[in-house]
């Protein structure tokens, strides 16, 4: 039996929304529980609708609901007020390595350092899992060599593409017992910090198999589901709606194509943001609007459908983290 603890910076939703490092610490999660662990994760904030996918982990949040300023202010002045020794302590050394001046962020994670240690005291954990790179993982790496209770970061390419908080990587890194990187690309942020390398591992990112071998045969019906057309090429592309992941690019290069071919295509796109603000920023590249289909929100199920209702899958992602 196994007690695992995941913290650090989760981003503002687990779950939802479905982003990538949130669904790949769900999927770690279900298969630690199916193996007989234990798993609590430590939540930003509550959502009123919550997917687990199938996780079945504990939740522990900081915000019952999303947070106002005032929630966050409170957050902070609570957790300082509780164990303001721990708070000070995790703060000035927040501050040693920060590529910045002094922010809300390091007071935040100072106060979340605070709340991690309260965990820590009711449910002892066998190991602390932190999904990425940040202070907020950084303060759970100082709270778990205080305990002394082993820590593991999982990286993506945060640490490769940051490099003003060479600082911050440095001592978040040498302070954790194991550091598994999700490609060979992401660890190549890592290498350039670590003192011992033999701590370095990769570990690619997966999905969850069972959710997405569905049978190609349903692939018109699931057409049908999502409003598709059957007789047209269908490219899906699958990322949050911002300038980094590349969807305009896509569509500008559809619209290179010769005029027959280019009539066969529907661009079909899935990600988080805003909308609006996503379909207002690509009226420039006068794309059809007939032509291009744009889901939010859809479980994974769902996406799993929409993956199989497509005939070719882009990833136009222009950052170097990918």
């Amino acid at each position: 039996f196994m007690r695992i603890l995941i913290t650090g910076d989760m981003g503002e939703g687990l779950p939802p929304p479905y982003g990538g490092i949130i669904k790949r610490a769900l999927m770690h999660a279900k298969y630690w529980r199916e193996s007989g662990a234990e798993v609590i994760f430590h939540v930003y904030a509550r959502h009123e609708s919550e997917d687990n996918l199938g996780a079945g982990a504990k939740y522990v949040y900081d915000f019952s609901k999303k947070p106002s300023f005032v929630d966050k202010i409170y957050f902070v002045l609570k957790n300082l007020f509780l164990s303001p020794y721990t708070f000070f302590w995790l703060l000035l050394r927040e501050i040693k390595v920060t590529p910045g001046g002094i922010s809300y962020l390091l007071f935040f994670s100072a106060g979340r350092g605070v709340a991690i240690k309260r965990l820590i005291s009711k449910s002892a954990p066998d190991v602390i899992v932190t999904e990425t790179g940040s202070f907020q993982s950084f303060v759970a790496s100082l709270i778990g060599k205080k305990y002394k209770i082993p820590v593991i970061i999982v990286n993506s390419a945060e640490i490769l593409v940051m490099e003003d908080h060479a600082k911050l990587w440095r001592a978040l890194l040498n302070n954790v017992d194991l550091v598994i990187s999700t490609s060979e690309h992401c660890s190549s942020g890592p290498r350039r910090y670590l003192e011992d390398l033999t701590k370095l591992k990769i570990v690619y990112s997966g999905i969850d198999y069972e959710t997405f071998a569905r049978s190609l045969d349903r692939k018109f019906e699931a057409r049908t589901n999502f409003g598709l057309p059957a007789d047209k090429f269908v490219i899906i592309a699958v990322g949050a709606l911002s300038g980094r992941k590349g969807h305009d690019q896509l569509l500008e290069a559809v619209l290179t194509l010769p005029e027959k071919e280019r009539g066969e295509i529907v661009v079909a796109l899935c990600g988080m943001g805003d909308r609006q603000d996503f379909e207002k920023s690509i009226e420039p590249i006068g794309f059809p609007r007939e032509k291009l289909k744009v889901f939010q929100g859809l479980s994974e199920a769902e996406l799993s459908s929409l993956y199989h209702a497509s005939d070719c899958f882009a990833f136009p992602s222009t950052t170097a983290r990918e």
